[in-house]
């Protein structure tokens, strides 16, 4: 998961549906290399603030059905659908963990596995495996070889040879059409 900063209008200090709002939307510019971890056209329906025994606060979350439609029916989207939402919501106050309901065919909330994750639990950072990342911006050049053209890829938060990283992505060479290689393919680092 990659964290993208931006200003949301918050109405009614309704942050939550504001939040999830965004999620939905999905990234805020195209080919900077981020996608959207909720399927198109889910909506947030309703939106509870609960207090567990343990005394912890959290919030359910009630989908429409569309959430349903994980991307590509891959137990992989499953867990960052559920992983960008508890990444942005627990850092709100009074939310230590989120619960996720969605509606099935008859229109009922259920919190069935949309892929294989179970959802009949509390969700915070700990139970997620995870880890937020950070995007780099490297070079190619265009088709005519005049200009740099940037292309974004993402590297784990905590990688300590950014620099390694970096080479190896431009050797891997652009993932863009009409951008062109600046570092052959053989060399490696």
């Amino acid at each position: 998961l990659v964290p993208e900063i931006r200003d949301i209008p918050v109405n009614q200090g309704k942050y939550v549906e504001a939040i999830v709002g965004e999620l939905i939307k999905g990234p805020a510019k195209e080919n900077e290399g981020l996608y959207s971890t909720i399927p198109s056209g889910t909506q947030l329906v309703d939106v509870k603030f609960v207090e567990d025994a343990d005394s912890s606060k959290g919030v359910e979350l009630y989908f429409s059905k569309e959430f349903k439609s994980s991307f590509n029916k891959e137990a992989n989207s499953e867990t960052l659908m559920v992983s960008s939402l508890v990444h942005s919501l627990t850092g709100l106050p009074n939310v230590d963990w989120i619960r996720i309901y969605y509606q099935n065919e008859s229109g009922q909330y259920v919190n069935n596995p949309v892929v294989s994750m179970a959802l009949d639990r509390k969700f915070d950072k700990d139970s997620l495996p995870f880890r937020l990342g950070k995007r780099i911006k490297v070079y190619f050049s265009d088709k005519d070889a005049m200009n740099l053209v940037p292309e974004y890829r993402v590297i784990s938060n905590d990688s300590e040879d950014v620099i390694n990283e970096i080479l190896n992505e431009l050797i891997k060479g652009p993932s863009q059409g009409g951008h062109v290689a600046v570092i052959p393919s053989n060399i490696s680092v």
